[in-house]
């Protein structure tokens, strides 16, 4: 029984994912005039945070909100 609450959970996690990816790609180019060159994390139709290294801005987060949450946001250079 336990199954479909994995499947819930992993549907949701990729549809937030999802999400994000599309508001992304919608502002991409009003990212890139404001955080050009930098990575960028994204999540909830926001950036929570950027930086030129992306293990440094990785750090960042994941000392902020951690493994779980982080595993739906969106890290991409733009």
């Amino acid at each position: 029984m336990e199954e479909p609450i994995k499947d819930k959970q992993a549907s949701e996690t990729l549809e937030r994912f999802q999400a994000n990816y599309r508001w992304l790609h919608k502002h991409y180019n009003e990212l890139k005039s404001i955080y050009n060159n930098q990575w960028v994390a994204i999540d909830d139709n926001k950036v929570l945070d950027s930086d030129f290294e992306f293990r440094t801005l990785l750090d960042r987060i994941m000392n902020s909100y951690g493994p779980k949450q982080t595993s739906v946001m969106v890290f991409e250079r733009v």
